[in-house]
Parts: C-alpha cells; structure tokens; sequence
C-alpha cells in the first residue's frame, strides 16, 4: 500500500530522528545524550519524539529490528541456495560483517545500553534472527550433519551466544583484531562440537 504524503513525511521525521540519535550516542554515549538534545539537533518538538519512540531505549530497540531486516535480507538473496552448514556459517559471518560495518563506538554503545539499561528483545527467540538460524540448524539435523542429541532451540541459543560473545569480547579489545577472521576461524571448533558423529 503506498504511503500518502503525511504518512511519508512520518516516516521521513521518524528515520531523520533515528539518524541524529544513532550519531550523537555514537559520539558521545547513550546515557550522555538526552531526548532534548536529540530533539534540537533533529529541529524537532519533544512531542514528535515521543510521538514515535516510546523513549531514548526504544531508539537501541530500533537498531535491533534494523539488524533483523537485514539478516531478513541476506537469508533470501544471499544465502538461501548454500547447504545447511554452509548457510549457519554464512549468517555467524554476516552477523559480524554488519557489527564491523558499523561504527565500532556505536556497537560498542549499543552493547553498554544492552547490559546497562537490558531490553528482552535483544534475546527474544522470536526474532527473525533467531528464528532464521534455528531454520538452518534445523535443516542440518535433518540432513544428519548435526547431532539431534541437543535440540534446535539449544544449538542456535549456543551459536548466537557465542557471537554475541565474539563482538562483545572485539569491544573489550578496542576494536584492536580482525573480527571476522577470528569469529570464522573459532566458528569451526563450534560447530564441531554439535557435528553428527556419524557424517
């Protein structure tokens, strides 16, 4: 249904918002930046702040929900044609291709929030990111390259642990080693763990 001119213009305030919030938490820290600030720098009322996000937190929810479309994304166009344990390796990088593509002071933001002010979202097995890995894992025990032993629910909680973990542990280390290398590489011995004995 295409949007009429009010609806853009919404939807327009509500990403420009999104936009000036992301960049002054970036720079500054996210319990450092107030709801007034962003209102100035956006040229906005406080009204029209709170008429689309709830509060400051929902502005992190937001990044969440950004994060799930784009994986949405990657697990139609990219790699929904690879073999199963191909596909959870490819999400696992994917999901650290975009922690790298952003900037690491948000990420690094985004996760303090998390921990500081915690949000069940995050965490949700209802998630598209959750419930697309778990598809592919799966996929894998159906195929017999992954023990049924643990179930689904078990291993994509474990594989989401683990690079939660990698990014959390990048940004301890200040952003100082190649992430993605070193997520791929530790990926191997994960997934070893939960490979069917029998493949």
């Amino acid at each position: 249904m295409e949007l009429n001119n009010r609806q853009k213009q919404a939807k327009k305030t509500k990403e420009k918002i999104f936009e000036v919030s992301t960049s002054l938490i970036e720079k500054k820290g996210y319990h450092n930046v107030t709801v007034s600030e962003i209102c100035k720098k956006a040229n906005v009322a406080k009204g029209t702040f709170y008429h689309h996000f709830n509060s400051k937190k929902d502005i992190i929810v937001k990044t969440y929900q950004e994060t799930d479309e784009y994986f949405k994304k990657i697990a139609k166009n990219e790699i929904n044609d690879y073999d199963s344990l191909t596909q959870i390796k490819e999400f696992i990088r994917h999901q650290i291709i975009y922690a790298e593509s952003s900037s690491f002071e948000y990420v690094k933001e985004v996760y303090k929030s998390q921990i500081d002010s915690g949000n069940k979202f995050f965490t949700s097995k209802n998630r598209p990111i959750f419930k697309l890995l778990k598809s592919y894992v799966e996929k894998a025990q159906r195929e017999k390259k992954l023990t049924v032993d643990k179930t689904a629910d078990y291993i994509t909680d474990f594989l989401l642990r683990f690079s939660r973990g990698m990014i959390y542990d990048w940004c301890l280390h200040d952003g100082n080693y190649k992430l993605q290398a070193r997520t791929m590489e530790d990926l191997e011995e994960i997934i070893s763990i939960f490979k069917n004995e029998n493949d």
